[in-house]
């Protein structure tokens, strides 16, 4: 269906085939020559952080490990998945942390990751990974974002570090945003094809009496999105607020506690997160 046919029923044609046009003359991603890229090619954190307390759980098997510069560890050894370990950076207030009169860019979180880290972008990153077990993912959820990764007692180190480089020197990739837009634009009409579609897309911000926070994007909201917006929307919640760290896997405490001080322990102290009024 052209979009012209889709005038009626959505409006702002003008916008539509605008960005539409611009999307089209986006080029494919090129590959570089291959060149190896390792975790030097990384910008530098600071010195090692400082373990400041230790608490343990007993009955839950969990050790809380606070740094100097607010950043915490919680901590739970297991052997359910052998070799492997589960990491994520908590922080900021999620969605309930965003203005809940009006429609955000949330929508764009799956390409925060992707965008990259200091000078490395997606290409370069997918070098730096290949043979490693490590990963990089990005999402907002109802009260964090929320940087994860998956590896193993080996790379858990790396794998923190390249989490709190994110965090310490993002990246921001036009290209990759027009190419997002595009796909999000060429693929919206699947989102009514079935009553099980469009469920997905409406109900969360049914469920939240039609908060704006959790409402889908609109064609329109998409087509209108500049890189200018997603850099500005995301780039202050990378920001704030302190960093709590959940480890959980075949690994031994004291690993990950020497991980967490040459990597989030070695980021300077975060301010604390600023909620909008709007978002009481």
């Amino acid at each position: 269906m052209s979009v012209a046919a889709l005038y009626d029923v959505h409006g702002n044609l003008p916008a539509l085939e605008a960005a539409l046009a611009a999307a089209e003359r986006v080029p494919p991603a090129e590959r570089e020559e291959w060149r190896e890229v390792g975790m030097d090619d990384l910008p530098p954190l600071g010195p090692p952080g400082e373990e400041v307390s230790r608490e343990t759980i007993e009955d839950l098997g969990v050790t809380i490990v606070r740094f100097a510069n607010g950043s915490t560890l919680t901590f739970k050894q297991t052997d359910f998945e052998k070799g492997s370990v589960s990491v994520q950076l908590r922080f900021g207030e999620g969605h309930s942390g965003l203005p809940a009169d009006e429609p955000s860019l949330a929508w764009l979180d799956g390409i925060v990751s992707a965008s990259g880290v200091g000078d490395l972008d997606l290409d370069a990153m997918e070098r730096l990974l290949t043979g490693r077990k490590m990963a990089m993912s990005f999402g907002i959820t109802e009260d964090a974002l929320v940087l994860a990764g998956q590896t193993n007692g080996t790379d858990l180190a790396d794998q923190l570090r390249l989490l709190a480089t994110k965090l310490a020197y993002p990246r921001w990739d036009d290209s990759l945003f027009a190419r997002y837009q595009a796909s999000g634009l060429e693929s919206y009409d699947l989102h009514f094809a079935s009553a099980t579609a469009r469920a997905r897309r409406e109900f969360p911000a049914f469920s939240h009496s039609g908060d704006a926070r959790w409402a889908a994007a609109s064609r329109n909201a998409i087509a209108d999105a500049t890189a200018d917006q997603f850099e500005a929307f995301f780039a202050p919640l990378l920001a704030e607020g302190p960093i709590h760290a959940v480890i959980v896997g075949d690994v031994d405490l004291e690993t990950a506690v020497a991980a967490m001080e040459a990597s989030v322990g070695a980021l300077p102290t975060r301010p604390p997160t600023e909620a909008p009024a709007a978002s009481l």
